[in-house]
């Protein structure tokens, strides 16, 4: 009886280990996903926003533009979409909870906008001073900020590591 009972309370145990571990590494696994998505967004603006920059440096400098108007207009309303889109903010208060990380890609977003802001509002007599504010904002503020988010959710999901044993596979304690 004193066997069953141990075997009993065993089993239920590894079930509730079993529980917590499988819930544990799905939190992890969601939060990679939302990492990605970050990046790709993160990404996907940088390219749009440098694409704006050009057109306007060349389009200002009387050189051949490397978009056509329409390009230009569909690429500035992706941008106008992505930056408004509260998606990414939602997703990371449900992965990292409500807090730092969230209040960054609020700020890195908010950041992103006003150096839209200042490629649709400039003109040709303001091209010079918009492009140092541009400069300004990715050297100072924009870039580091980005890093700082990257490191943040990178050290987040440090644990998965240690969850799914890959560490017991790398050569780490030479």
């Amino acid at each position: 009886m004193l066997i069953l009972l141990s075997g009993l309370v065993g089993a239920i145990i590894g079930t509730i280990i079993s529980i917590i571990y499988h819930n544990i590494s799905g939190q992890e696994r969601r939060k990679e996903q939302v990492i990605m998505e970050i990046v790709k967004w993160t990404d996907d603006v940088y390219e749009r926003l440098q694409m704006m920059q050009l057109q306007k440096e060349k389009v200002y400098n009387g050189e051949e533009p490397p978009l056509s108007a329409e390009e230009y207009r569909i690429i500035s309303r992706e941008v106008k979409v992505m930056l408004l889109s509260s998606r990414l903010s939602l997703m990371v208060a449900f992965s990292f909870g409500e807090g730092e990380a969230v209040l960054e890609m609020n700020t890195l977003q908010g950041e992103l906008l006003k150096v839209a802001r200042i490629l649709w509002n400039t003109k040709k007599e303001t091209w010079s001073e918009s492009k140092e504010k541009i400069f300004n904002s990715f050297s100072q503020t924009i870039d580091p900020l980005r890093d700082a988010i990257s490191r943040r959710f990178l050290n987040s999901v440090k644990l998965r590591f240690i969850l799914d044993g890959s560490w017991l596979k790398k050569k780490i304690f030479l």
